[in-house]
This record gives structure tokens, sequence and C-alpha cells, in this order.
């Protein structure tokens, strides 16, 4: 207990896997032993537990029931991603669920593309790259682009851009981050 009488608050992650004892599911051994040893440290100080959901699903062995590889990955995943409170913490969970593969989230880039019409006859006939290189670990999907008097605001989860000049000569500013804490199903984030 602290000075004042207050007992000290802990959170405890617990591996679902860890409830499997090696294999998916639940053991009722260990869900004893667990518990016994959490109620005696709560003798002590106040504890939260968040548990994962390895124990019930993992990406790979879904894959070999015929569930894609990713989305059997996210339904593992799901608890840990509920409790990520930053991008921060989305960038430690595609590495604690993804390992090295996470770089892989770094590889394809949104494009803001200029579409123009350039003989005025009601159709655009010509497309070039306004704007690339939105592809760090936690860029997402782009989702709106607005352009008003020669600048575009452009969000690309986790940020939002400001974007002056002319193609391939673009300032990129970036105006606010942090959107996109949860994870997508089909896609690297969500609004959140």
């Amino acid at each position: 207990m602290s000075d004042s009488g207050k007992k000290r608050r802990v959170l405890l992650k617990l591996s679902g896997e860890a409830f499997g004892a090696g294999s998916l599911g639940v053991n009722p051994d260990v869900i004893s032993s667990l518990a016994r040893e959490i109620a005696e440290a709560a003798q002590t100080v106040e504890i939260a537990v968040v548990v994962g959901g390895g124990n019930i699903i993992r990406g790979l062995a879904a894959s070999h029931r015929g569930i894609d590889r990713v989305t059997g990955d996210y339904m593992g995943m799901l608890e840990l991603d509920l409790a990520s409170r930053s991008i921060e913490d989305r960038a430690a969970l595609h590495r604690q669920v993804f390992g090295d593969q996470a770089k892989d989230f770094a590889i394809e880039s949104e494009v803001v593309r200029l579409v123009e019409d350039t003989d005025h006859d009601g159709v655009a006939d010509k497309s070039s790259v306004y704007a690339d290189g939105f592809n760090s670990e936690l860029d997402g999907i782009a989702s709106g682009v607005l352009a008003r008097h020669g600048q575009v605001w452009f969000t690309n989860i986790p940020s939002l851009w400001l974007l002056e000049g002319e193609a391939g000569k673009v300032k990129k500013t970036e105006l606010l981050r942090g959107f996109g804490v949860r994870c997508g199903i089909r896609g690297k984030a969500s609004g959140g």
C-alpha cells in the first residue's frame, strides 16, 4: 500500500495463448492457477486484467482452415486492438502480432492524383500523381480530399495533411496526427 493507505493500481495483460497451455482453447488447470495468483496479489494491489484472444484463434492456424491469414490474425488480436489508446499502441500491436512482417505495411503508398479536363469538353483527359509517399507502417487508407484555392487537405490515417504546390513539387505539411487508433479488417486502420 502507498503512504496514503490506498492500494496501488496494476494493469495485468495476459496473453490468451497462456490459457491454452500450448494449444488453442482454455485449460481449466491454468485458469485455476492464474486465478489463485491474481487473488493473492489483489491483497496488496488493485488489479485490472486484460486478456488477449490468442487462445481462441491465430491467423496461421485459421489459414489452414480456409480463413484468410490476415483476417484470422485480426480476429485473434481484436481484444488487444480494443485496448489500444494511441497510434503508438497500434504500432506496438503491429510489431507484437506480425513481428518482422509489420514493416510490410510500409510497402505501398496512397496516392493523390490530379485529374484534369485540359480541352474543356467536360471529360477528364489527363491524370498525374499530385502527391504520394504516404506509406509509413501507420499510414492507412486515404479517406478524404478537399481542394480549394490552390490548397489540398488530405486525410490519410493517422494524419491530416495540407498539400500545396504543383504536381511533383508538393509541400506536405502534417496539420494533425493521431487518428486511426483501431485496426480494420480490410485496411491498416479504421477511424477511432
